[in-house]
């Protein structure tokens, strides 16, 4: 604390704790700051340590926690590992909590988040099919598209398939059916929005009852184009909340603050820029470590140019005698390792440099050929002074690690293939065995799975680059479909295999598809969520997100000299994006494109039958599913496919045939819902409501019913005559989704009009007017209701709209018979779960 007194023992060892020596000028302006009051002019709110890789901006900002924390601060920490906002957030929310000072309404609201996230991401990654029986169909064709509106006249013709397609795969529409909580659906759409007002909060809580709440950046280079402006907005603009001013924050990176971002906040932030050490700090280092003989003192210090990483490095082995250090004309690597007598050892060390990050695993293929007898060596690397060991895995210094590879390629190229072609051949066998039993779409999506993948490319680019690089842009493209974070991580790991492997061509793909990711961060922290800040909101974040895929797919399409089978996947990958970006027709077009190219895939006619049956051309969807099913037949979504071709014959006025398919596929699963739904809609058509009473209680026994399944209930109540009976339904329904298509307000009315409660079915048939069901039955009928509730001067204005519709006079409204003959039938469109992936990249969902 400020007011303890310490000996001057204490002190000094404060000072040299952890071996830090240097810099103390810089922690003594971060340390007098916390000794000044925030009101003061003089005291600063945020500091910018930076400076290239290896002076030592990470040594630094743990020395300033522990000093911090010292005179009674919390302290919160952020590195690399958080790439997103949400992330970063949690971090903090960690640290404090480790200090006995937990955000527990965020870590609340966080834990939701990550749930909602990934039930998400489960649709986004099926390509958006929605998670109940109801709504798959619903957003596809509408109650009224399979014309079963009898009475009503042709309500299906007042559906227009332009709208149905523009409807089908909006995110909000998807996570509003999954979701009952409009905020749940808004933490998958904006969770900065939703969780920062809430960490603000939990965060003030915490800084009040401390004497400072320090917080730390690091790696800022890497997060900064993620961080920053929700940075500005939390700190400097006060858009979440307000923060109390014990609140300093400190961001450590390798560049100057973007001035394009910063440019106006500039004057807040107080530089501290780090350069190598003086001669004296590196003297100092160096004596610190036990190195005092001159002559080894002046080989270091050329060696290392006064780096303090290198110094560091050099200084903890502890030469004897300038002969230990060795010529000085050698390279930097060979000096790290000079004083590590044992062969193994050193060998172990240099060969464990090849991999991008070890654990044990990773270091034991590494080693196995250069060090064997090193295999149980791992704890010994974690200590070595160049290795950073973070939460299970571990990272050379990138300064270290890239002089151990140039020495590494240089002093023997087919060695150097060899040992990437090894590692390269572990990645790809742990991968298959991580992937048993799982679809392609389910593995693309898992980020550890992904990562496995990622690692296999990078030796493999690093081996060849020239024969590795054609497969490894499809893994990137398919990465892509993953999300922005999936894929900046791929196009960093080409620009990583260009430098470490000495091959242009990876990085001059970094750099073209890096330039398509960069155009993301003109969207503020949004990008963060991968949703554009001028994208419709309906569209989502995953709608965003595929946007950029789409744009990366074009670049490796038309730069990427795939060869005939590799570009057929190229396009139906981006046929994929396409539907996840909003835009079924160019799906298809790079649907057919595929096919052209020769790929005959079940999953390509699968999706290319829902990009169909989203356009509304039933027959179309019909014939694609069947040649899906011929591809083959043992595919384990075959059996939702099936579902799906049923509800396509279904709209397609074959109701018969769709019997066959989803009676196969109930007999096979009765608990099928999707199918017992589908097959309810088939039997009101074929007359046998009672059957379709059960398939529809069916599917409600399985799980909570949502809006969808009330209303097809409703339908089929009426259907029965059991008018009451809908009526509840419909509003059970109508109370979950106020908004809901037409159908439920035409097929409430009718109930209501049956019940003889004609101003309340007057209101609800009007209000199906509308929402778009302008045929002239429906008209026809509003007008008898509204003139029959009274409601003359709005009947007449109905019914000169029925008699234009119809081209015929306006005819005086008849009276309402006591009960309406044939009522309803059940229409509302439930397609199948199936969204079946282009090209293995997202996973078939089930309906719940």
């Amino acid at each position: 604390m400020a007011g303890e007194r310490l000996s001057l023992q204490e002190v000094m060892r404060r000072r040299r704790r952890g071996g830090f020596v240097g810099r103390r000028e810089e922690l003594a302006r971060f340390l007098a700051n916390l000794d000044t009051d925030p009101g003061d002019e003089a005291h600063h709110f945020l500091f910018h340590v930076h400076g290239p890789g290896g002076v030592g901006k990470s040594t630094l900002l743990g020395q300033f926690d522990r000093a911090a924390r010292e005179r009674g601060a919390l302290t919160g920490h952020v590195d690399e590992r958080a790439t997103t906002v949400p992330a970063a957030m949690a971090a903090i929310a960690a640290r404090l909590a480790e200090q006995d000072r937990p955000l527990k309404a965020f870590d609340r609201l966080f834990a939701a988040y990550r749930q909602r996230r990934h039930e998400a991401e489960a649709l986004g990654a099926a390509g958006g099919a929605p998670p109940s029986a109801g709504s798959t169909v619903a957003a596809q064709a509408g109650l009224a598209g399979l014309g079963l509106l009898p009475g009503l006249g042709a309500v299906a013709g007042a559906v227009d398939a332009g709208q149905v397609a523009q409807g089908v795969d909006r995110l909000r529409a998807v996570l509003s059916a999954r979701f009952r909580d409009e905020q749940d659906v808004r933490l998958v759409l904006d969770p900065v929005a939703v969780l920062s007002p809430v960490f603000t909060a939990d965060l003030a809580a915490a800084a009040a009852g401390a004497r400072w709440l320090v917080l730390f950046f690091d790696t800022y280079e890497r997060t900064g184009p993620v961080l920053d402006g929700w940075l500005r907005e939390l700190f400097v603009e006060g858009s979440h909340g307000a923060l109390p001013a014990n609140v300093v924050v400190t961001l450590a990176g390798q560049r100057p603050l973007d001035r394009a971002g910063w440019g106006d906040h500039l004057d807040l932030v107080t530089p501290l820029p780090l350069g190598p050490f003086t001669e004296a700090e590196a003297r100092q280092l160096l004596s610190a470590r036990g190195v005092t003989d001159e002559a080894v003192i002046e080989v270091v210090l050329r060696l290392t140019d006064c780096l303090p990483l290198l110094v560091g490095t050099l200084a903890v082995t502890r030469p004897r005698g300038p002969d230990a250090v060795g010529d000085p004309a050698d390279t930097a690597v060979e000096r790290f390792l000079a004083w590590e007598r044992d062969p193994a050892g050193r060998a172990a060390a240099l060969a464990a440099a090849l991999p991008l990050h070890l654990d044990e695993d990773i270091y034991r293929v590494a080693v196995a050929d250069d060090a064997p007898d090193a295999a149980d060596r791992y704890d010994w690397l974690r200590g070595l002074p160049f290795v950073d060991d973070r939460s299970g895995h571990v990272r050379y210094h990138d300064i270290v690690r890239g002089q151990m590879l140039r020495l590494r390629r240089t002093r023997s190229p087919q060695r150097w293939r060899d040992q990437h072609e090894r590692l390269a051949a572990a990645f790809h066998g742990w991968a298959e065995r991580a992937g048993r039993g799982r679809g392609a779409g389910e593995l693309w999506a898992d980020e550890a799975w992904r990562g496995q993948r990622l690692h296999e490319c990078y030796h493999l680019l690093c081996a060849d680059p020239r024969a590795a690089l054609p497969d490894t842009l499809l893994h990137l493209a398919r990465a892509c479909t993953a999300g922005a974070d999936a894929a900046r991580r791929w196009i960093r790991m080409l620009a990583d295999a260009a430098e470490d492997g000495g091959a242009p061509e990876p990085g001059e793909w970094a750099r073209a598809l890096g330039a398509v990711y960069g155009d993301a961060d003109a969207y503020g922290h949004a990008r963060a969520t991968g949703e554009r800040a001028d994208a419709p909101p309906a569209a989502g974040a995953f709608a965003g997100e595929a946007r950029l895929a789409v744009t990366a797919l074009g670049v490796i399409l038309e730069r990427g000299r795939l060869d005939r089978p590799r570009r057929a996947v190229a396009h139906a990958i981006r046929a994929w994006t396409h539907r996840q970006a909003g835009d079924p027709r160019a799906a298809l077009a790079d649907y057919d494109r595929a096919e052209h190219l020769g790929l005959g895939t079940f999953r390509l006619y699968a999706e290319r039958g829902t990009m169909h049956w989203t356009l509304g051309r039933p027959e179309e969807a019909v014939a694609d599913y069947t040649r899906a099913l011929a591809a083959d037949p043992a595919d384990p979504q075959a059996p939702a496919v099936r579902a799906t071709r049923g509800g396509a014959l279904l709209q397609a006025g074959r109701p018969g045939e769709a019997m066959a398919d989803l009676d196969a596929v109930v007999a096979a699963d009765p608990g099928h819902t999707a199918a017992l739904a589908l097959r309810a809609m088939a039997l009101l058509r074929l007359d046998r409501p009672s059957e379709a009473l059960a398939d529809v209680e069916e599917c409600m026994a399985a799980a909570p019913p949502d809006a969808d399944d009330l209303a097809l209930r409703g339908i089929v109540h009426q259907r029965l005559g059991r008018d009451a009976e809908a009526v509840a339904d419909f509003d059970r329904s109508l109370a979950d989704r106020p908004d809901a298509a037409a159908w439920v307000f035409a097929g409430r009315g009718l109930a209501l009009e049956a019940l003889g409660r004609y101003a309340e079915a007057a209101d609800s048939f009007t209000r199906a007017v509308d929402l778009g069901a302008a045929d002239t039955g429906t008209l026809v009928h509003c007008a008898r209701l509204l003139r029959l509730a009274g409601r003359h001067r709005q009947a007449l204005a109905v019914a000169d709209r029925a008699a234009a519709s119809a081209a015929v006079p306006a005819a005086e409204p008849a009276a309402v018979p006591a009960a309406v003959p044939a009522a309803v039938p059940a229409a509302v469109p439930v397609a199948a779960s199936v969204a079946v992936p282009a090209a293995g990249i997202a996973p078939l969902p089930t309906r719940r």
